[in-house]
């Protein structure tokens, strides 16, 4: 999947799910880091979707992070952050913008693994053997389909947004 892809379907699909826009930018930014980094590995077809793809680089720190929030809500609001910045600031409360923030990371570099699961093979047991999660991939990167798809999902959350602004 193409990297502007990734960032709208990441974004678009955890807005859906949190209705919350700091959640969904982070996840868009961890969205493109499997990629980022690959470094100049990213021109080499053939290793490109090894270490970086592994899914438990991403799942086992997040399983970790999900067990560090003692009740705690995974959400942070942007009025929530701009009218209480003096306690946010303090160590208790950083402390916990970094939790947020990891969490929501995480969750955009595992839905970066899932897309680029759609159009082609990701490692899965090892990070040098790559297989395909499905039976075919559903449209080839950088194709019209792929562009359609993204578009149909960033219209949904659109229309959400839209309609909770009203």
């Amino acid at each position: 999947m193409k990297w502007e892809n990734h960032k709208i379907v990441t974004i678009s699909i955890v807005y859906l799910f949190t209705s919350n826009v700091i959640s969904a930018l982070i996840a868009g930014f961890g969205a493109l880091f499997p990629d980022l980094i690959e470094g100049s590995a990213i021109n080499s077809r053939s290793k490109h979707r090894t270490v970086s793809h592994w899914f438990p680089l991403y799942a086992i720190p997040l399983v970790l992070v999900i067990f560090s929030f003692s009740g705690e809500p995974y959400l942070l609001s942007v009025s929530e952050v701009v009218n209480n910045l003096e306690d946010f600031l303090a160590q208790e409360k950083s402390y916990y913008i970094v939790k947020v923030f990891s969490l929501w990371f995480l969750v955009g570099c595992l839905f970066h693994i899932f897309e680029d699961s759609l159009t082609g093979r990701i490692p899965l047991k090892s990070p040098f053997r790559k297989v395909l999660l499905f039976r075919k991939r559903l449209f080839h990167t950088g194709s019209f389909k792929e562009y359609l798809f993204s578009f149909l999902i960033f219209g949904v959350a659109f229309l959400k947004f839209w309609f909770l602004m009203r």
